[in-house]
């Protein structure tokens, strides 16, 4: 099959967010493409406009990729695209990075439950094991950062899902449910 990629060369795909080497089991998954893709950075908490585009490398969209499959990929496909547009409101927005890849490894170094995004803190390879799932995941990351999208959320910046009580929700204002997760901004 010539789109099996060697764990090691997923695990360099995968770790081009981040700054720690990754373990990773086997994989399969589409190489990226080498053109550059597009982000989408929203201006507006209006759900229908779509603002400024910027040049974004794949690594970028991969590490969108990453967030819709590890945060949303069992919600339907408007859960998935809310979670990506929380990651591009963050980059949008003065107080986050201004790189995909940096809002999603956020936290990171201060240690596990210290994390912006969970699962780069729960000790588990963060390798996607599902083939079909990571396939649409980078699909519609693509998608997103094309622009062709928008923002479900209304200018969320933050996300959690139904079944835990956060105690900073309370403290901002609810913009969405979409799927099992409530979309919140400031």
């Amino acid at each position: 099959m010539r789109h099996i990629i060697a764990a090691t060369a997923l695990a360099a795909l995968m770790g081009a967010c981040t700054q720690t080497a990754r373990v990773a089991a086997p994989v399969t998954a589409e190489p990226p493409p080498s053109r550059t893709v597009t982000a989408v950075a929203l201006a507006s908490p209006q759900p229908a406009k779509i603002a400024a585009r910027r040049a974004v490398d794949p690594a970028e969209r991969d590490c969108l990729a990453e967030a819709i499959y590890f945060e949303s990929r069992g919600e339907p496909r408007d859960g998935q695209i809310a979670v990506a547009h929380v990651v591009l409101n963050r980059v949008a927005s003065k107080a986050y990075p201004a790189r995909i890849c940096s809002v999603i490894g956020e936290g990171e170094e201060l240690g596990k439950g210290r994390c912006q995004f969970h699962w780069r803190c729960d000790g588990k390879p963060d390798v996607p094991g599902e083939y079909a799932a990571w396939l649409d995941a980078q699909a519609l990351a693509e998608e997103v950062l094309a622009g062709n999208i928008p923002d479900p959320t209304r200018g969320a910046l933050f996300f959690h899902a139904v079944h835990v009580s956060p105690e900073w929700a309370s403290r901002l204002r609810r913009t969405a449910l979409i799927g099992s997760h409530i979309y919140y901004a400031k």
